[in-house]
């Protein structure tokens, strides 16, 4: 039912940089805008998008960006996560420093 639904879903929180996804580097990056948004997302939904760089990353030290937002996720549905934004952290989780 409609209401147990509304009873299940969860709130996810993304702080991000919103910039041109043909920046490779954030330091070079002018149009950059912090954003935080909250998304509602079911139990067993999926996000639904793929990410690329951090420490260690095979093409160097690089932040963690969005490659890919998949229509089947809850991202798609909110419209407000773009290939090539940079994830800062995730339910309060900084992702800054973290390796991918």
């Amino acid at each position: 039912s409609q209401t147990s639904n509304q009873q299940l879903s969860q709130h996810t929180q993304l702080l991000f940089h919103s910039r041109p996804s043909t920046q490779k580097d954030l330091s070079q990056c002018v149009t950059c805008q912090e954003k935080q948004i909250s998304v509602q997302k079911k139990p067993h939904e999926s996000l639904g998008m793929t990410v690329a760089g951090g420490r260690g990353s095979k093409n160097g030290e690089l932040p963690i960006f969005v490659t890919s937002v998949q229509a089947h996720g809850c991202l798609y549905r909110e419209g407000r996560i773009k290939r090539g934004d940079v994830l800062l952290s995730i339910n309060g989780i900084d992702l800054t420093c973290l390796s991918h």
